[in-house]
């Protein structure tokens, strides 16, 4: 899986109107498996969504809560 902050769906999907030549992640988009958006789980920062994109299961379940180890 690669998951990247803040990096909007339409950045990879439309590269060309953004001056962005993202030969790789076009790759995998067109070759492989891609999101078109997620839904963010609470709190929406970084540690706890890639553990729930990753186990599958909330915050509350996993029991990462914020972006400390």
């Amino acid at each position: 899986m690669i998951s990247i902050d803040r990096l909007r769906p339409d950045y990879v999907r439309a590269a060309d109107p953004y001056g962005l030549r993202l030969p790789n992640l076009r790759r995998f988009q067109a070759e492989g498996a891609s999101a078109s958006g997620v839904k963010g789980v609470l709190p929406t920062v970084t540690y706890p969504s890639h553990t729930t994109l990753v186990t599958g299961v909330s915050p509350a379940a996993h029991g990462i809560v914020y972006n400390v180890s």
